[in-house]
């Protein structure tokens, strides 16, 4: 038989087995019981919140990890806010023998496999 414990089901055979709960960050505070901001005036920011990124703690022992400059960020980091690439976009420049590069071409491949499956699933679907 099954016990429920916690969100999780433990065997009954193995009773030394325990769900160990991580130890995550306490809640933010100002914050109303639903998770949004408290119903206060807005306050200005502080010295402390424009040098702190606030929310990215999940240890309870942990601290916020400060904000750096630019340049001790990793360069791939600032490649996250490209838009990503659109299949006709891509076949465009795959057609044309633009230079691509091989992220470029890894992920046209992609977009062409997924783009043949919903052709597929789509005749398979008429049939």
């Amino acid at each position: 038989s099954r016990l429920y414990n916690g969100g999780s089901m433990i065997s009954s055979r193995f009773p030394a087995l325990r769900v160990l709960s991580r130890g995550l960050a306490k809640k933010a505070a100002g914050k109303d019981a639903k998770g949004g901001a408290a119903k206060k005036g807005a306050a200005p920011p502080s010295a402390e919140s424009l040098t702190v990124v606030r929310g990215i703690n999940f240890m309870k022992s942990g601290e916020d990890p400060p904000i750096l400059p630019d340049g001790e960020y990793p360069p791939w980091l600032w490649e996250l806010t490209k838009p990503a690439m659109a299949y006709p976009d891509a076949r465009k420049r795959y057609e044309s023998g633009e230079e691509m590069d091989k992220m470029e071409l890894k992920a046209f491949f992609t977009l062409r496999r997924k783009m043949d499956i919903k052709i597929q699933n789509l005749e398979l679907a008429k049939q």
